[in-house]
């Protein structure tokens, strides 16, 4: 609706429903392919967990984000949430994510993933849940609004593009 509306706040509301979503995640104790990066990295530099471990962890979270991601674009879809305006936002959004180039992808990535390991980091170092909420909003908003990629996000966006008829520019 903001992005209808050409309105500059429409990543700010982004940022911050990535905040959400993040926040949900750690508070939960879920997992997350893209934070379990960074915790099973340092675990298996720490020597407290193997790297064959890490590994099976790395490909279970991603296929569980991956089951995730599908199952919630589809009934976001299904339940009528992918038209309009909405559907619009969507369709071209995954369209021009579709066009970019395979290595500015890759590269928008390795930033955001930087923020959101900071953000799962900061998650852990905090003892106070007020100051982990802040420094998870914060890691978040800055990847949002400075046009970063997040894989697990964009496994949610894709699924829904493709299911939307709007989204013909999105393909597998």
């Amino acid at each position: 609706l903001l992005n209808s509306a050409n309105s500059p706040a429409t990543k700010i509301v982004m940022g911050l429903s990535f905040g959400v979503a993040l926040s949900l995640v750690i508070f939960a104790g879920s997992e997350l392919f893209t934070g379990n990066n960074f915790v099973m990295t340092v675990g298996a530099l720490n020597k407290s967990v193997s790297w064959g471990d890490t590994i099976k962890i790395w490909i279970v979270s991603f296929i569980g984000n991956l089951t995730g991601s599908i199952l919630a674009g589809s009934l976001f879809f299904m339940a009528g949430l992918a038209s309009g305006p909405v559907g619009e936002f969507i369709a071209k959004t995954s369209a021009t994510k579709m066009s970019l180039p395979a290595s500015d992808l890759f590269f928008r990535g390795i930033l955001c993933n930087i923020l959101v390991c900071l953000a799962v980091w900061c998650s852990f170092k905090c003892k106070e849940e007020t100051a982990k909420l802040i420094m998870i909003f914060w890691c978040l908003f800055v990847f949002i609004t400075a046009g970063f990629e997040h894989s697990v996000a964009n496994m949610t966006l894709l699924s829904i593009g493709l299911l939307s008829p709007a989204g013909a520019a999105v393909s597998i």
